[in-house]
């Protein structure tokens, strides 16, 4: 009879593993396709450009930092974290996949009293349960599937930031250069007004010019002080959010800051828009998220189907401690449960999910748009930028030659100094300006590497978490 037993009992988990084969709901583990990709950009360059964009303006101190910032930086090491937690989802889900193993233990002493007669009794009890829950419908291996498509989206948002932080220290440090040569600029341009006020001064004392003439020359000198905390302020701003994007405290010393921009490289080859699907870590995310939740459709649908459980157990059990293992049991079960009356929730489920995959399917395509309108977006504002510094130099030069002819015509009683004053006022303007479109420029630049994306992400390694103040006890 045992035997016929134990032989059932085998024959159902041949079957059931035959049935686990079966799958309710079939998915396609690729990325759907796309009607709206248009063949090209609307320009591109020849220029060869390097996989981690930034080497190309050949600015070590920005190399520097930006690999100081991907090992350091306190959100991306946050991101490390998410990533981590994960992937012990991931293991979690797919735990249900294999047998669980349990030992147990109980000790227990019992008295009855009958007819004035006590009677005492002691049992000492060691046993394993083993259970497995045969996934007849992929219900577990669809769940384990989805937990690791959510790695994987984890992984890509990690890449993301990494992409991000590396704009973001380019970006702050090209504006920390631009303040350091507003502040170059805005001496040179001291001196020059100052030669012009002790002209005046000078001219005056000969009576050549009136009190009027010197006091506009020392108002306008008085404009470009008032500039001066304005560059500072900046500029020292741009230094603490470089320090905080390093994982730094914000007063901690920076590399020295040049006031010279680097040589913008000339446009890179773009490729073609197909690219991004493979170069842009966000758009990943957006596929491996509708892998994910096609996923968990079948989990619903799985659910709604009777799941089988075998169990086996085997023990000792026995009244004196020293006898329990002189005596044994077994014991195998199978159970089944279905799903009768849920008030249509599991149904309700199912329809979730499915409403869940059409709006990742939607964010897809919003992103992947949104990729093709940020290097247009970036082409485009990087080739007017271009033609407003043009047009800037050649106004710069036209006033530089203005202001000769005013300080000539002036310096021979042709006219008074309102024309002199007018020119100094708008060079001076200009070229502060100049400082500031070019900045843009290179704004721009970042802003297209950082639309096209890139493959170096995929080498980016786990950061070994620091100790810090908190986690070490030394703040109460």
């Amino acid at each position: 009879m045992k035997f016929m037993r134990l032989r059932s009992h085998l024959l159902l988990c041949f079957l059931c593993s035959i049935m686990a084969s079966c799958a309710l709901h079939p998915v396609r583990e690729e990325a759907p396709s796309l009607t709206l990709l248009p063949e090209s950009y609307s320009e591109s360059g020849t220029a060869p450009s390097p996989d981690r964009w930034w080497e190309a303006f050949d600015d070590p101190a920005l190399n520097a930092l930006i690999e100081q910032a991907l090992g350091a930086n306190l959100n991306l090491r946050t991101a490390w974290t998410r990533l981590e937690q994960a992937r012990a989802v991931a293991v979690q889900s797919g735990s249900l996949l294999y047998p669980q193993l349990t030992l147990g233990g109980d000790v227990a002493r019992s008295r009855t009293e009958v007819n004035n007669i006590s009677n005492e009794s002691n049992r000492f009890n060691i046993d394993f349960l083993v259970s497995y829950e045969v996934d007849l419908w992929k219900r577990i291996a669809y769940q384990k599937k989805a937990a690791d498509y959510d790695w994987l989206e984890a992984r890509q948002d990690v890449e993301t930031a990494a992409l991000s932080l590396a704009a973001q220290v380019a970006l702050t440090w090209f504006q920390a250069i631009e303040q350091n040569a507003q502040l170059k600029l805005l001496g040179e341009q001291t001196k020059v007004s100052q030669t012009f006020l002790d002209l005046n001064e000078l001219r005056m004392s000969q009576g050549r010019a009136s009190a009027v003439d010197v006091y506009q020359q020392r108002s306008q000198l008085a404009s470009i002080h008032a500039q001066e905390p304005l560059a500072q302020r900046g500029l020292q701003l741009q230094k603490h959010q470089l320090a905080i994007l390093l994982g730094q405290p914000p007063n901690s010393e920076i590399s020295t800051i040049h006031s010279g921009y680097p040589i913008l490289p000339d446009l890179p080859e773009l490729g073609v828009p197909m690219d991004l699907l493979q170069r842009r870590p966000d758009i990943r995310s957006a596929q491996y998220a509708i892998i994910a939740a096609d996923y968990r459709i079948g989990t619903a649908i799985a659910d709604r189907y009777p799941a089988i459980t075998l169990s086996a157990q085997s023990g000792h059990q026995a009244a004196q401690l020293g006898d329990v293992f002189s005596n044994w049991f077994w014991n195998l079960a199978s159970g089944l449960t279905a799903p009768i009356l849920d008030g249509v929730r599991r149904r309700a489920e199912v329809e979730r999910t499915r409403a869940v995959l059409d709006q990742r399917l939607l964010e897809y395509e919003n992103t992947v748009l949104t990729a093709l309108k940020e290097v247009e977006d970036a082409l485009i504002q990087e080739a007017k930028q271009a033609e407003y510094v043009e047009a800037l130099q050649k106004q710069i030069e036209t006033t530089e030659r203005t202001l000769e002819e005013s300080q000539a015509r002036y310096v021979n009683g042709l006219s008074d100094y309102l024309p002199v004053l007018t020119a100094l006022q708008s060079l001076q303007s200009l070229e502060r300006s100049y400082l500031t479109a070019c900045l843009n420029q290179l704004q721009y630049r970042v802003a297209l590497y950082l639309a096209l994306g890139g493959s170096w992400t995929s080498e980016l390694q786990p950061v070994s978490p620091k100790s810090s103040s908190i986690a070490s006890g030394e703040i109460e």
